[in-house]
């Protein structure tokens, strides 16, 4: 008995550990699919900013496995939104943006879409 319970141990640990970035799919199922398998893997850079000065945006993450692109993800009151490909200079961008849904606007939405399957 005691060792059923250590193999599924071992197969709960391996099972839940996070993806390696290098491994992410190009494109997803579903959005939720994408937000769950980003924000559970494991990154070379993650970077996040405070947007407690913002009107509508409650919280914004980059996510890179190479430090050139990477995943945003964009959270509001009602809603968390997943872009792909997102060049780190435009990340920077907006961290010092003075406006963070005016750049959002202006320069993330539409342009930078999750592909999905």
């Amino acid at each position: 008995m005691i060792n059923i319970l250590k193999v599924i141990c071992i197969i709960l640990m391996v099972s839940c550990q996070p993806n390696d970035c290098e491994k992410l799919p190009n494109s997803f199922t579903s959005y939720q699919d994408g937000l769950s398998t980003v924000t559970n893997s494991t990154f070379a850079f993650i970077d996040q900013v405070d947007t407690s000065e913002s009107s509508w945006i409650r919280g914004a993450q980059y996510y890179s496995c190479n430090n050139d692109f990477g995943f945003m993800v964009l959270s509001t009151d009602s809603k968390k939104y997943l872009h792909q490909g997102i060049p780190l200079s435009v990340w920077k961008e907006f961290k010092e943006s003075p406006s963070f849904g005016s750049f959002y606007n202006r320069n993330i939405k539409g342009r930078y879409q999750l592909q999905l399957n």
